[in-house]
This record gives C-alpha cells, structure tokens and sequence, in this order.
C-alpha cells in the first residue's frame, strides 16, 4: 500500500513515516513539501491514501486538495487533512475524507490511520470479513466525531473568551472615554445590552484647546459586529477631529458615509460640541433623544442641528430607550425623560445606582426591544 505524506516540515514527514511503518514495514511512504509537489506525486504514483498538512508553502494543503479531487486521476484517492485550524468544515466541502487534529498523540494517530486504512482497503469477500470492515468503519466515524464534538467544545470555550475580552474593551473604550472622566468632574454611563456587547458607543475627543467633541453612535448590528462598528467610527473620527476647520455637519456627513460604505447601513449618530470656556453646546445629528436640564428647565435638543448657551451645573443626558420597538425622538424617551426630571437634582452616582435599580424594574414591566444607554454629563 503506498501512503502519500504532504508537509513542509522535514521533522513531521520523517515521525509520521516512522508511525505509518510501525503499522506495516510493507507499506511504501511517500513524501511531499509542498501542496504542488503533492499533486505531481499523487498523480505520478497514484498513492492509496494522501495525508496533507493544511498550512505550506507554494500551494496550500487545501488548494492542493481542490486541484487533486478535480483530476480525473487523482479524485478516487482519499485525502486526510492534517490541520491545526479549527475551521475544517471547508476542507470537507471540497472532498476531504477525514481530518487529524495537529498537535497530535502518537497512540491517537495510529488508531486513526489504522482506522482509516481499515476503511479504503474495500469489503472483504466473506460475511464476517464484510461486518468487520464494517466495524472498523463505525469506530473511524465514532473517532471523527468525537474529535469534532473536542473541537467544537473547544471552539466555544474560545468563543467565550473573545466574547469575554471584546466586552471589557468595548467599556474601556467605547462606553467610558478616559477625556470624559478628564473634563468632567460628574458624569455617568449606563448601559444595559441585550447581548454582551452593546450596540451603541460614546467617543470623546478634544477639539482646538477647549472644546470637547462627544460622539454617540446607535448601530444596527450586535455582538463583535458592533464592536468592529465603534472601532471603524472611532478611527474615522481620529483622522478627522484635527482638522479644525470642518464644522459638526461636515464631520457628521463624512462619518456616516464611511460608516454606510463599510456597514451596508447607516447608524444612528449624533455629535455634541461642548465649550466650557464659552458656555455653549452646539451638535449635528437628530433620531437619538439629548436633553439639557437647566434649572428645573426641560430644553430639547432634537432639532438637527442648533447651539444653545448653558450654565455651570446644567445636566445633558442622551438617552437610547430599548423598551419600545423603534427608537425615534418623538415617542421614545418618556419613561426616561420622567424620570431624570424626578431625579436630576440629586447627586450623579446617586442618579445612576437609582436609574440601575428603576431599570431592573422596568425590565420586569416592559419588553425591552433593544440596548438600553443614558449618558449624563454635568457641565
């Protein structure tokens, strides 16, 4: 039987040679470097079995695998893909028998190859020749999908940490800018996703040598996609805030168009241009509900776009209501907006460990539809 081996490296054909002789020293090893020196081999020696290693150089194991099940040739011969990726699901579509997770075990390696060899050799003539094959067939099928279920077990377990270490870096980053904390002496954030990672984002920038420019972003994906999505608004907003000259509806457009181009949809935004040395808020953008309690005063900010003066102590609070099916600036803040006028006198953390609690309650009340953000700001 000959036994075709495809890996780039020398110290991995010279153990899975010696293994595949320790089964039979009849069986004749051949050997490739690369996934173009296994085509020529397969096609010249017409070998029982390929084992190829997915990652070489000049042709991949997988592109190699493509070229030999398209050859009339070559596409009888069973080829088993020696991989440490997780993702073997393409191999299989494009005619992979089987697979060997690398690292591997030397006993495991020589069950499974004995397992596989067992399997192509063809039925014997005899019944009880024909259930043995037929056994041995089970027990490769039974070792596939074990290793499958480890790898997929796996997969999950390292689906969790990114999920885990995503969601700690969308807060660092996207929920509690260090200028926010840098700028204002009282401010809170709270948010409450349906999923690990929230869909919206707050970004703040300095502009010129007082000016703060407060971004808020509303998008329509979840999960990493809306992690991906801050990341790419946060790096557009980057090149963009040194350039002094554009105002708030031409960075606003500028955003939203890139974000439109890469996302396939444009994401609620809003940009909100605080001067403390002038006392004035300016911002661009309508659809996300942002308040300006002055006094006991109740001033709106949903037009799309106007400046308004402030006092010292004024609170702006920005708000994204996922209690109600569709967020828009005409229907969407009520049980928010009640309750920041009940509670925007009282202390920031007082106000945020109080709209956390109401939150809670509310959610046993109420279908919450989306994410849930409020943003407060003292200024």
């Amino acid at each position: 039987m000959k036994i075709l081996v495809a890996d780039d490296s020398k110290l991995v054909l010279s153990l899975i040679s010696s293994l595949i002789k320790s089964l039979d020293e009849h069986y004749q090893v051949l050997t490739a470097n690369n996934g173009a020196e296994a085509i020529t081999v397969a096609e010249n020696e017409k070998p029982d079995l390929i084992l190829m290693d997915w990652q070489m150089p000049t042709l991949s194991g997988l592109d190699a695998l493509k070229k030999i099940k398209e050859s009339t040739v070559t596409q009888h011969i069973p080829v088993v893909m020696l991989t440490a990726s997780e993702n073997t699901a393409e191999a299989f579509r494009f005619g992979a028998t089987d697979f060997i997770q690398k690292p591997f075990q030397k006993e495991e390696f020589i069950t499974r190859i004995k397992n596989i060899l067992a399997a192509i050799k063809g039925p014997a003539e005899s019944n009880e020749e024909k259930l043995k094959t037929e056994w041995l067939n089970l027990e490769a099928e039974k070792d596939r999908l074990r290793n499958l279920k480890e790898t997929l077990i796996r997969q999950k377990k390292e689906l969790t940490q990114i999920l885990g270490k995503t969601k700690i870096l969308h807060h660092k980053f996207y929920l509690e800018p260090p200028l926010l904390k840098e700028n204002f002496s009282e401010y809170f954030v709270v948010s409450c996703p349906l999923l690990d990672i929230p869909s919206h984002m707050v970004s703040a920038k300095k502009r010129g040598n007082q000016q703060i420019l407060i971004a808020v972003g509303i998008f329509h994906n979840k999960g990493i996609s809306a992690f991906l999505s801050a990341f790419l608004c946060e790096k557009v907003m980057e090149s963009l805030i040194p350039d002094k000259e554009k105002d708030l509806s031409t960075l606003y457009k500028i955003v939203t168009t890139n974000m439109k181009e890469e996302l396939e949809t444009e994401p609620l935004f809003k940009l909100i241009q605080i001067d403390p040395t002038n006392k004035n808020i300016t911002w661009y953008g309508a659809n996300i509900p942002t308040f300006l309690f002055s006094g006991n005063n109740l001033i709106n900010l949903d037009n799309l776009s106007m400046s308004s003066p402030f006092h010292t102590n004024d609170t702006l609070y920005v708000i994204q209501n996922g209690f109600l099916e569709n967020t828009d600036s005409r229907n969407s803040h009520d049980i928010f907006v009640d309750f920041i006028s009940q509670h925007q006198n009282i202390a920031f953390e007082k106000q945020k460990s109080t709209l956390e609690e109401n939150i809670k309650i509310w959610q046993k009340e109420l279908r919450q539809q989306n994410d849930i953000l409020v943003l407060g700001i003292k200024l």
